[in-house]
């Protein structure tokens, strides 16, 4: 099975397709340098594969689509496997010349190569926009790999901004130990100031449960 793949450019004679159809970026020409990296998409012509060259950051940009499957027949490139009917699906390459990949295999696809070699900032995927947003999430932790693709929800846990039960708890410790130290060698607080502290602390406890970031 054919896929794409990044090489070195054994000559300078190459040229970006991207390039070439929809215009270098500014101050740059369609060749692609000699040694320089490109990304190949396997084509047909003639009856046998070739490849057509892009520069790895154009390649970012325009070739990198997800989208939901509109059949069950189509076949995921790294494994062979059927891609269900309605599950999303990566497709690496440009419209019809590209391969075509269940989501959950991102790993065995030159994607994480192609992240390292540009940088993250530089890959665009297409088709994020048409998810429901637990499904974008799950599908940039993939891609990304962010650690959000298992769960879906990135923040959750993660001690990130905006999930408050991590932010609370650095307090939490520090503020018994006080309070320790505060009763020590004193008389015994009263039961209604007892249940009281008792009232206090499980109220926050349990507003710290319910600030979950979405």
């Amino acid at each position: 099975m054919s896929q794409p793949i990044i090489a070195d450019a054994t000559s300078g004679r190459s040229k970006c397709k991207a390039c070439v159809y929809l215009g270098p970026p500014p101050g740059e020409t369609a060749e692609i340098a000699m040694g320089s990296k490109r990304v190949g998409i396997p084509g047909h012509a003639a009856g046998v594969t070739v490849y057509h060259w892009c520069k790895p950051a154009c390649f970012a940009k325009h070739c990198l689509t997800v989208d939901r499957a509109p059949t069950g027949s189509a076949k995921c490139k790294a494994d062979g496997s059927q891609i269900p009917k309605g599950s999303t699906r990566l497709l690496v390459g440009y419209k019809k010349e590209a391969s075509k990949y269940r989501i959950e295999n991102v790993r065995h696809t030159i994607v994480p190569e192609l992240i390292a070699l540009v940088g993250r900032s530089k890959v665009v995927v297409h088709g994020l926009d048409a998810l429901s947003l637990d499904e974008r999430q799950r599908v940039e932790g993939l891609i990304f790999d962010d650690g959000a693709g298992a769960s879906g929800a990135s923040s959750r846990g993660s001690g990130k901004p905006g999930s408050t039960r991590t932010a609370a708890a650095p307090s939490a410790g520090p503020a018994r130990k006080r309070d320790r130290k505060a009763d020590a060698g004193t008389a015994p607080a009263p039961k209604n100031v007892r249940r009281a502290k008792k009232r206090v602390g499980s109220q926050e406890e349990e507003e710290s449960d319910t600030e979950v970031c979405d």
